[in-house]
């Protein structure tokens, strides 16, 4: 039997009213119609919580006090503005929703603020990273490790597409902008992940702002990042006869799952569990292993060490935000070695995807890729070609990556494309839709009005600078920020602590 309510014994200061004791019903427990996901897991571990300040409160909009479904009366009820908590992910609605029990629901969580004023409250930003996407009443934030984090209807945004914020910063004003319409005054919270064997999908948030909230009330610095921040230590047994994804550390196939040893882990770097032994390396800016840039932690007995990639006695999944050193791997679907930079199109499912997903060689180890991202050779499946046709697909037809069209063509939006349609490198553009695979549609330069194609965001491949948008250098084919010496049009240009000064870095 699970709990029914779950007491903090920590104080939220509330304006005109007494503090009152922080609590929360389980996660599943819905207020209104839908099926909820019973998930204690804490998908986004050490995220900051969304919005500035508490007293806050997570419930749902349609079925609270003059919701859609809910009691009549006004949305600013006070009965909304009280705890306990209620989880509100996979709430009935139509999206599709591959982790919800229904198959479809709510994607994330409602928060309402502390009081019920429009344009009042701080958004902030739960990690450091990057701005992807604005909408009329929306802000995408993604993080250095491809987790994207969703704020709906907020007014007063304070940021642009292409901007790095760092943890806290405010993002816009809790408001009820809903496009043409209204909805009552409240932030829609999402996180989408990768799953393994699912895709890219919307996860539970609840139980990630319980834990943020809570360090907001006891007052710890709540932009900390997690310890150990590959992942979280899964119990025991729970990956037994689950498929913890293929080796990829030896691209070989073989299933991991099958381990019935010791307790694997949950990594949320690659948003999926870990078998024992497995190795997985972070990103420069989560290095308690390595204080100098990127580290790398094996999965021992349920929990996470710090760890060296000789050391790992299974998969070492490599982060391909860290530097290289040119270590080739083997390829067993080639059966032989290939080089640093070369990728391989497997027939199995993995990297998030049913079948046929591409592997890049990564200082010596497999790591997740597009076919549009490899420095180096390419080698499509047999299997997969035949799935696009007996050589390969014309202009126009479906695809899933660049191998499967013919030569000279482009895999544009799951179309086969001539590059000459789309925007390449550094074409004039209003939109990313105008753009060639994998290509953004950002200034060249900080802060200029014209857009160009280009990839942007920090990790991204590329062949020279103008690939990275202007506001990066191109070094080792990856975009990075400009080191000291190197010229800036701003601050946000140059790494760590260095600030543009006379166009230099310094």
């Amino acid at each position: 039997m699970r709990r029914a309510i779950v007491a903090i014994a920590l104080c939220a200061a509330m304006p005109g009213a007494a503090a009152a004791q922080f609590t929360f019903e389980p996660s599943g427990q819905l207020e209104g119609a839908g099926m909820g996901r019973m998930d204690d897991t804490v998908w986004a571990p050490g995220i900051r919580f969304p919005i500035q300040n508490s007293p806050a409160y997570a419930n749902s909009q349609v079925w609270g006090v003059g919701g859609l479904h809910g009691a009549a009366g006004s949305t600013c009820d006070d009965a909304n503005y009280a705890y306990p908590w209620h989880d509100n992910y996979c709430e009935r609605r139509t999206w599709d929703m591959p982790l919800c029990p229904a198959g479809q629901g709510h994607q994330g969580q409602d928060i309402r603020p502390s009081t019920c004023r429009r344009g009042t409250h701080p958004a902030v930003a739960v990690v450091a990273g990057r701005i992807t996407q604005i909408g009329t009443y929306s802000v995408y934030l993604t993080a250095a490790d491809g987790t994207r984090y969703d704020y709906l209807h907020m007014d007063n945004v304070a940021v642009a597409v292409g901007d790095r914020v760092d943890c806290g910063d405010e993002l816009g004003r809790v408001s009820d902008e809903f496009g043409d319409s209204a909805t009552s005054i409240h932030l829609h919270f999402n996180i989408r992940q990768q799953v393994d064997g699912v895709g890219r999908v919307y996860v539970p948030t609840y139980m990630s702002l319980v834990e943020a909230y809570r360090r907001l009330l006891n007052g710890t610095d709540s932009c900390m990042p997690a310890a150990m921040d590959a992942g979280v230590p899964m119990d025991a047994g729970r990956d037994a006869g689950r498929d913890a994804g293929r080796d990829a550390g030896r691209d070989a196939g073989r299933d991991a799952g099958r381990d019935a040893g010791p307790p694997g882990c949950r990594s949320t770097i690659l948003g999926r569990n870990v078998r024992h032994g497995e190795c997985v390396q972070v990103g420069p800016e989560r290095h308690e292993c390595n204080a100098a840039g990127c580290g790398w932690y094996m999965c021992s007995a349920g929990a996470w060490t710090c760890a060296e990639p000789t050391t790992c006695t299974a998969a070492r999944h490599a982060n391909a935000a860290c530097g290289t050193t040119g270590m080739g791997c083997r390829s067993t679907t080639l059966g032989r070695n290939v080089d640093h930079g070369d990728c391989v199109q497997v027939s199995y499912s993995g990297c998030g995807t049913s079948r046929c997903g591409w592997y890049r060689c990564a200082n010596g180890a497999w790591a997740c890729s597009e076919a549009s991202a490899c420095t180096d050779e390419r080698f499509g499946n047999g299997v997969c070609m035949q799935d696009a046709g007996p050589m390969c697909s014309g202009g126009g037809s479906p695809c899933g990556s660049d191998a499967q069209c013919c030569s000279g063509l482009r895999c544009v939006a799951n179309t086969c494309r001539n590059p000459s349609s789309c925007g390449i490198e550094g074409r004039t553009c209003t939109s990313g839709a105008q753009c060639c695979g994998g290509l953004s549609c950002l200034p060249q330069t900080f802060g200029a009005t014209s857009r160009s194609c280009c990839v942007g965001w920090e990790g991204g491949y590329c062949r020279t600078a103008d690939d990275c948008c202007g506001e990066m250098t191109c070094s080792g084919n990856r975009c990075v920020d400009r080191s000291a010496g190197q010229s800036c049009a701003s601050s946000w240009d140059c790494e760590g602590s260095l600030v543009c000064v006379g166009g230099r870095c310094q």
